[in-house]
């Protein structure tokens, strides 16, 4: 927004029409530049990523076949980096439109509000048709302006549903690996597909499937929708202890988060054997480390884990 509408003949005519403030601006500048910076990085990360990844693409084994999955598989660093690095760029990019429209806006009115301020002198008449033109103008502004907040509402859900999905695929093959455990590497769980919900998964894929040999990506809607939702409560209660600076190592949130997931989980199961439905702290030590293993997912969320594969890629850099 230019000067022009912080003007004393601005302000005065900006009263006699009966205009709200304008949204505040000043800082979306300096986060438009965090965030390029945050995406700048991420880039480099790619582009580094792609050095490791060449280096192991011309050997062979198993060495070099773990290194292909670190960087370039389903979970692997450069394509986290690349998605996280878009994702910031993209709300850079919004945060300036919404400046830029902010202004825009803000200068066609303070046009007005000067007219405003001299035609009540010179010509009274006229201040209702200003009025009105100018209450049209700031209507167009909230419009766009709300257009502008639903594109950032849609990205925030995108990135909260990858966040989930990330610690569901988690959840997923933490219990396969249970289960194996527990019945032996060739056992099976098939599971008979009939809910409504999973309609279209049963006409592409059938009416059964084993969820001991199926990634969580595979799995029909019905049988996401419990791990999702385990993880959708352990990331906001992850999300709101860092926000409050609570120590996230400390067995004191371990053990509350745990419970604060076992309750949700009781409210969403209310069909629950009795010896599931006891309060968390009564619980058998086996039924309340199945609630830890959801808090753990969380806490070893993919931003984490990213963070841990940029380390290890400067480290395999400094080897070559």
């Amino acid at each position: 927004m230019s000067a022009m509408t912080d003007a004393p003949d601005v302000a005065a005519g900006w009263s006699l029409l009966g205009l709200p403030p304008l949204p505040a601006t000043d800082g979306l500048d300096r986060h438009s530049a965090e965030l390029d910076g945050a995406g700048a990085y991420q880039d480099r990360l790619v582009s580094d990523g792609g050095r490791v990844h060449r280096l192991a693409d011309v050997n062979q084994g198993q060495a070099a076949d773990a290194v292909h999955a670190y960087t370039v598989g389903r979970e692997g660093i450069l394509p986290q980096a690349a998605d996280l690095g878009n994702r910031v760029t993209v709300t850079s990019s919004l945060l300036r439109v919404a400046k830029e429209v902010v202004g825009w806006f803000g200068d066609h009115l303070a046009e007005i509000a000067v007219v405003a301020g001299a035609v009540v002198v010179t010509a009274p008449e006229l201040l209702p048709r200003l009025r009105s033109m100018a209450g049209r103008l700031f209507a167009m502004l909230r419009k766009v302006m709300e257009h502008i907040g639903n594109v950032f509402k849609r990205l925030s859900a995108i990135y909260q549903k990858k966040r989930e999905n990330d610690v569901a695929v988690v959840l997923h093959r933490k219990w396969i690996e249970d289960f194996r455990l527990k019945k032996g590497p060739n056992a099976t769980r098939p599971k008979s597909i009939t809910k409504e919900v999973d309609a279209a998964w049963r006409k592409k894929h059938g009416d059964e499937i084993d969820i001991s040999r199926a990634e969580y990506h595979e799995l029909p809607p019905s049988l996401q929708a419990e791990n999702g939702a385990s993880a959708r409560v352990a990331l906001d209660i992850v999300d709101d202890a860092m926000k409050r600076g609570v120590d996230l190592k400390s067995e004191k949130f371990m053990e509350d988060a745990a419970s604060k997931v076992h309750d949700k989980w009781l409210e969403r199961n209310p069909w629950a054997p009795d010896h599931q439905k006891l309060p968390y702290g009564q619980l058998s030590a086996i039924e309340q480390e199945k609630d830890r293993v959801v808090v753990r997912a969380a806490l070893d969320h993919w931003s984490v884990r990213l963070a841990e594969r940029t380390r290890g890629a400067r480290d395999a850099l400094r080897m070559t």
